[in-house]
């Protein structure tokens, strides 16, 4: 692999997340190799599927429970098509006025 290719892994690689995951992709051709970065994407019904976050999967083993798997990851897709509920969790908690609960 060459230098430029190696250059672009460090730039344009990232951890994967609800926009993909970036793959390198090598192709032998007639007239030599081509090196090419490519994005996979799934969408929010994959995202569900696949989320691991402890808030995320809480929530989604609950609505499995009382709805079933397709019903419950098509639900969460069109609610939170980003494939995670942790920033509105983070949100509702912080309306929270927590003294009032303490007593």
């Amino acid at each position: 692999m060459g230098a430029s290719a190696v250059e672009a892994m460090m730039q344009d690689f990232k951890k994967p997340d609800n926009k993909g995951s970036t793959i390198m992709a090598r192709y032998v051709i007639n007239e030599g190799t081509v090196v090419q970065s490519l994005r996979n994407t799934v969408g929010p019904v994959a995202l569900w599927a696949f989320s691991s976050t402890r808030e995320d999967t809480i929530l989604r083993d609950r609505l499995y429970r009382e709805f079933g798997p397709v019903a419950t990851r098509r639900v969460l897709a069109r609610m939170y098509p980003g494939g995670t509920v942790k920033k509105n969790v983070f949100r509702a908690f912080s309306r929270i006025s927590w003294p009032c609960l303490i007593r």
